[in-house]
């Protein structure tokens, strides 16, 4: 894998539209971490790690508003530690 990819590149890599990149940047979940000569958003390796994150979480039904949080709070914790944190707080609702 080439240390910077465009967009284009990091969106076909994990299977998603350019568009859907374009709406991540535009409500803060993954910025570029650079700029090329030709004015291309430029991804790297941790970028396409945090995609990979919010494709999942959504996936299983969070809102873009909850990754966002989850983001900005918990950015280390992986997809099995999410999942067990929310299924704790379930079985903790009184039915």
């Amino acid at each position: 894998m080439k240390e910077k990819m465009t967009s284009g590149e990091i969106a076909k890599q994990a299977g998603v539209s350019p568009k859907a990149l374009r709406i991540y940047d535009e409500k803060g979940l993954l910025k570029p971490v650079d700029i090329s000569e030709g004015n291309y958003k430029l991804y790297d390796k941790s970028s396409l790690i945090i995609l990979e994150k919010i494709i999942a979480l959504k996936h299983i039904g969070f809102s873009l508003e909850e990754i966002k949080t989850n983001l900005e709070n918990d950015d280390l914790s992986s997809i099995k530690e999410i999942l067990e944190n929310q299924l704790a707080d379930i079985q903790d609702l009184p039915f």
